[in-house]
This record gives C-alpha cells, structure tokens and sequence, in this order.
C-alpha cells in the first residue's frame, strides 16, 4: 500500500480517537491541547521542591486536575496548582491529565514537563 493511501485511510481514524463529543457538541481535543501547558518553579529554600501548575489559555472550564511526577507519585483532584518534593536526584516527566468541558462535552488534556532535581 502506498503512503498516501495509508494516510487516507488512517487519517479519519486518527480524527475520530481524538476529538471528543457528546450529543453532537464537540471540542477540538487537538487544537485544545497546544492550548495548555505545564510551568514551573523551584524553591529557592529546597533544591528538591517544585511549583507546578497548568497554564491554560483555551476558553473552557478546568474540571480536574491528576498529576504524575514521574518518581511514583501521584495527586488527583481539582488543583491547577501543586507543590512536590523530590526525594532523589535525576530526571524526571511531569505529567497531568486535565479535564475541560463546554456544554456536555469534555476532553482530556495530557502535558508533561521535563524536571531535573540536582
């Protein structure tokens, strides 16, 4: 099968697993998630806690919040904006699943952020 071909067919399949609807109302789960962002800073009093929060520019609501700090803790819950400590050194991914909805419909957001702990 040629590349194109194979692209014309997987391409509405892509489409389909990524927009997110209910009742006919959609949100562009794609367009949304270049709309937001994972920010942070370090503490200047303890080289090991983080500040993190989500900076989102769309224009939907924030439902909740569930983050991965990529050393085997997570918190879930409703906070654009959470303190971590490290115990270890290394790198690790920050991840975070955030929820928006408009009208019925919702979609699931998923930045990370690389984090370096010295």
């Amino acid at each position: 099968m040629k590349l194109k071909e194979a692209f014309v067919l997987l391409f509405p399949a892509v489409l389909a697993c990524t927009s997110c609807s209910r009742d006919n109302e959609n949100i562009d789960c794609i367009k949304e998630q270049i709309l937001v962002k994972i920010e942070h800073t370090r503490h200047a009093d303890n080289k090991n806690a983080i500040d993190f929060s989500i900076n989102y520019t769309g224009s939907k609501t924030i439902t909740s919040v569930n983050w991965n700090f990529g050393d085997g803790t997570s918190l879930s819950g409703d906070s654009i904006s959470v303190t971590h400590i490290y115990a270890d050194t290394g790198l690790f991914i920050t991840k975070a699943s955030v929820n928006v909805v408009e009208d019925g419909a919702s979609c699931t957001l998923t930045p990370d952020k690389k984090v370096r702990i010295k």
